[in-house]
């Protein structure tokens, strides 16, 4: 069965943007993409007659195909997947044969439009694969998202605290390609944890990744705010994401987003990839070939 990186799309611009970082994650996995409008406000429940119904229905599909038509990729393939009913429903149904999430946050709202924040949130919480969260600034053409995504593994941050659930993003990310330069980053806080522990997982981590084959970079920093500091050393060493797991020491719990991980995904400004411990991101728990 192909691998396949679903984008959740509400027919704006700007969600639009995720596409192409979609299709150079699914480049590095031999996927396929998809592209996923969930038509909710005017189908669900509507009064409307069912001729009208029809005729919403033939314009958004119409609308998703010119949008798709956009991004015809040659080592890609991309297809528009048009669906009618609850957006969450819809979209934790398609991820459940999926590799990867590909979204942005801060679509628009209206008629037939998501609150894409709270999507993402929530799709973060549902879903059993890995949610790359995308935010772009705000006016950004569709020329710029291709730049952005053509070099979104040139430099990718590891925020790493000891915990299993940090250490579950180096079980996915490095099988992405050997070309990735890594940077992992450790943050002492004053109620952390043991810091010679965690230094002997960052050295071990940083030898794991050495003895793939991938150039690592290793950088301990001190603060009481571990969201700042990730953040900060991501603009500095202009990192081209943001990697890192949602159950660590501060992570994500069953209600709501942890306030690490929350706080990087709402101020970074790179994409975030947010990875759920204990979930397989290859269908039957094979890794995926990736093209190096």
């Amino acid at each position: 069965m192909t691998m396949t990186v679903v984008v959740p799309f509400d027919g704006s611009e700007r969600s639009e943007l995720s596409i192409p970082y979609a299709i150079e994650l699914a480049r590095r996995c031999n996927a396929e993409v998809r592209v996923l409008r969930v038509m909710q406000n005017e189908i669900e429940g509507s009064s409307l007659p069912v001729s009208l119904q029809k005729t919403v229905r033939h314009r958004v599909e119409k609308d998703l195909a010119r949008s798709v038509a956009r991004h015809v990729n040659e080592a890609v393939k991309v297809v528009g997947v048009p669906r009618f009913g609850n957006v969450m429903d819809e979209i934790s149904r398609a991820a459940v044969s999926a590799g990867f999430l590909v979204m942005t946050t801060n679509g628009r709202t209206g008629v037939g439009r998501w609150v894409m924040g709270s999507v993402a949130e929530s799709a973060i919480r549902r879903v059993p694969v890995p949610v790359l969260v995308i935010r772009p600034p705000e006016k950004a053409a569709l020329a710029t998202a291709r730049q952005g995504a053509e070099r979104l593994f040139s430099d990718v941050l590891i925020p790493l605290d000891g915990s299993p659930t940090a250490d579950a993003v180096l079980h996915i990310v490095p099988g992405l390609g050997a070309d990735i330069r890594f940077h992992l980053l450790t943050v002492l806080t004053p109620d952390g944890p043991n810091p010679a522990r965690v230094s002997a997982v960052l050295k071990a981590a940083a030898a794991r990744l050495t003895e793939a084959g991938h150039t690592v970079e290793t950088a301990t920093v001190e603060g009481s705010a571990p969201a700042t500091a990730i953040v900060e050393y991501a603009q500095k060493e202009k990192c081209s994401l943001i990697a890192m797991g949602t159950h660590g020491r501060s992570g994500l719990s069953e209600a709501f987003l942890g306030s690490v991980t929350d706080r990087v995904l709402r101020t970074a400004g790179v994409p975030v990839l947010v990875v759920r411990p204990g979930r397989h991101l290859w269908a039957k728990g094979k890794r995926p070939l990736a093209k190096r």
